[in-house]
């Protein structure tokens, strides 16, 4: 395996995540602004139509139903500011990953032979089968019942139009997260470490943008996938497809309710939890012979120790 000649530091890694969210952020507060102003006099209104108060106790009780109509407004265009924060950060993931690709860098990741067009409908079907069986191990093991976090997530996304949910939730989204933690943290942790510890790392980082803990455990697993499969094919184009198609199975299953239909029984959950493991094995297995990778060849090509670094 090809190593980075120069090692890098602390901030080689985390300053695109910090400036990454920093964005975000930013934009999401620039969009919840837009949304607001539209509806500052429906908020107004709805704590009387008054901004003078006698008391503080005054105040506060008219206070409270402007908040919670501000709330509400605000969870009703939530999936619109996510996509707005998501588009405002791929301008510095895109610019960032294609530096990475220049020719000074020394990447396991560019210098393979890319799979071929045809191999990528493995990947598709790969995606609705993790999708659909990881959707039944959650029904499964009720753990979405006991989490309100992901409960009131599900309802939020959910609420959007179905056309919003397509373009914000199943392309922009999958596109901006895979430039910035596949294609920016994985690829400059592959300069410098294994496959396995890239990958550890990137996904860490990838599950805590998400708000609870059974979506945080749900994108760590696959975000390791979504790992092997930008290094098994030699491009991002794996890891984007996968991820929009792990996106777009979720909102169309649920849509046609065709989750509810196989959550509604024990057979149709367990037979379906088997039939994806058995499927995803075999679409894995062929996943493996799409190209010759770099994967297990550092496993059997012994390697001098790493040196101390920054990052470590």
């Amino acid at each position: 395996m090809n190593r980075s000649p120069q090692r890098r530091g602390f901030l080689y890694f985390a300053g695109p995540l910090f400036l990454y969210w920093i964005i975000e952020f930013g934009a999401q507060m620039i969009g919840e602004l837009f949304v607001m102003i539209p509806h500052a006099m429906e908020i107004v209104s709805a704590g009387g139509g008054s901004l003078e108060w006698e008391s503080q106790e005054q105040m506060q009780e008219a206070m409270l139903p402007m908040y919670m109509k501000a709330v509400e407004i605000f969870m009703q265009y939530q999936v619109e500011i996510m996509t707005f924060a998501a588009l405002c950060t791929i301008p510095l993931t895109w610019f960032l990953f294609r530096r990475g690709h220049k020719p000074d860098v020394k990447n396991p990741l560019f210098d393979q032979e890319k799979a071929a067009l045809p191999k990528y409908l493995w990947i598709v079907l790969f995606g609705v089968v993790f999708c659909i069986g990881a959707n039944m191990l959650i029904a499964m093991s009720q753990l979405a019942f006991a989490d309100p976090s992901y409960q009131q997530a599900s309802d939020v996304f959910y609420s959007a139009a179905f056309a919003v949910q397509i373009v914000g939730l199943g392309i922009v989204t999958p596109l901006a997260e895979e430039l910035m933690f596949r294609g920016v943290l994985f690829g400059r942790c592959r300069e410098q470490m294994g496959f396995y510890r890239a990958a550890i790392w990137s996904s860490l980082f990838f599950s805590m943008i998400h708000g609870n803990m059974i979506q945080m455990v749900y994108a760590l697993a696959l975000g390791m996938f979504l790992c092997y499969a930008y290094e098994k094919f030699g491009s991002l184009k794996a890891s984007v497809l996968l991820h929009i198609t792990v996106n777009m199975v979720s909102l169309i299953a649920t849509k046609a309710g065709l989750l509810t239909w196989l959550c509604m029984s024990p057979g149709r959950l367990a037979f379906g939890v088997i039939g994806c493991a058995f499927v995803g094995a075999v679409v894995f297995v062929n996943i493996q012979k799409c190209s010759d990778n770099r994967i297990g060849k550092e496993q059997r090509t012994p390697q001098p120790p790493d040196e101390p670094t920054g990052w470590q």
